[in-house]
């Protein structure tokens, strides 16, 4: 007789088991490619390249870099839209960047899952976390996934 709540034998049937592997294969797969986006650096400019910032795959900026040229105690506004610019170029990257990782990861489809892959990285991991076959599963993602 079967265990309540559980399959005759102990074990999961072949469809599930093989369900949990795939599972557990994607998310080590989502975990080095998070790894590699936090370990690469995004730069872009602004002003013709009189600003220019750099950030990680973190969501941090690591660098800015100012002509002498465009600071002009005078004109401070236009520096601040320029270095605005600029981070928000250098972190629609990391966007860009984490959004073709997700692509990759699941082949382009983005029909048939439970939540949606045109979503960023964090939200799809929000999302898969919150799943009760994902939990119950015993997985989970990073958290390191900067959240919407």
């Amino acid at each position: 007789m079967a265990k309540r709540g559980g399959f005759p034998g102990g074990g999961m049937p072949g469809n599930m088991n093989n369900l949990m592997k795939q599972a557990q294969k994607m998310q080590r797969q989502m975990e080095e490619q998070q790894k590699e986006l936090e370990e690469k650096e995004f730069t872009a400019s602004a002003g013709g390249g009189a600003v220019e910032v750099t950030v990680n795959g973190k969501y941090e900026v690591t660098k800015v870099s100012l002509d002498e040229e465009v600071v002009d105690p005078e004109d401070v506004e236009m520096l601040e839209d320029l270095v605005m610019a600029a981070v928000n170029s250098a972190l629609r990257q990391v966007e860009e960047a984490s959004k073709a990782n997700m692509s990759r990861l699941t082949g382009g489809f983005g029909g048939g899952l439970p939540f949606c892959w045109s979503t960023t990285a964090a939200k799809s991991a929000s999302l898969l976390n919150s799943s009760p076959c994902f939990r119950e599963l015993g997985l989970s993602l990073p958290s390191a996934w900067p959240s919407i």
